[in-house]
């Protein structure tokens, strides 16, 4: 018993002693005229990203699977953590200061429509104000908004 209490004190200590983390996240979405299908094949592949972002990509280990690491803009390294049919879910592997996490998906909405979703989660304790964390928040959302009126250009184009 007496074990116990010093085990469950010493994981309150531990725990008390751990850097309190202030996740939050942004979630846009954009109705596209083509169907879940159609889009995916458009925006879905891993490194697609460097046409929708303006930016480049390249794959560093795997091919678009679950565990391919690609590399943006030179310098963020991100892991494929989860995929379905019309979605993958990535994590920063390095730098990641922040805990960035970020899902793309598409969404049926109908036979010839369908719903991008774009959410990104992070933990924004490192920004010292509000006034910072208010400034990267919207910085992230106009960024990924841009990604999705991109998407939908690319995912419409005859």
């Amino acid at each position: 018993m007496k074990i116990a209490f010093i085990a469950a004190g010493s994981l309150l200590a531990w725990t008390g002693m751990s850097v309190a983390a202030d996740y939050t996240s942004i979630r846009l979405e954009k109705p596209v005229e083509r169907s879940a299908d159609a889009v995916w094949a458009k925006v879905g592949p891993f490194c697609a990203l460097k046409d929708w972002l303006k930016t480049t990509c390249e794959y560093v280990s795997g091919s678009g699977e679950m565990g391919t690491v690609r590399v943006v803009a030179g310098k963020y390294r991100e892991v494929l953590v989860g995929q379905t049919e019309h979605s993958y879910t990535y994590a920063f592997s390095e730098p990641n200061p922040t805990m960035y996490h970020g899902t793309l998906s598409v969404v049926p909405t109908g036979r010839q429509t369908s719903r991008l979703i774009y959410i990104v989660f992070w933990d924004q304790e490192s920004l010292a104000t509000p006034e910072a964390k208010a400034k990267e928040k919207a910085s992230n959302t106009e960024t990924f908004s841009g990604a999705l009126d991109n998407m939908k250009k690319m995912a419409e184009a005859k």
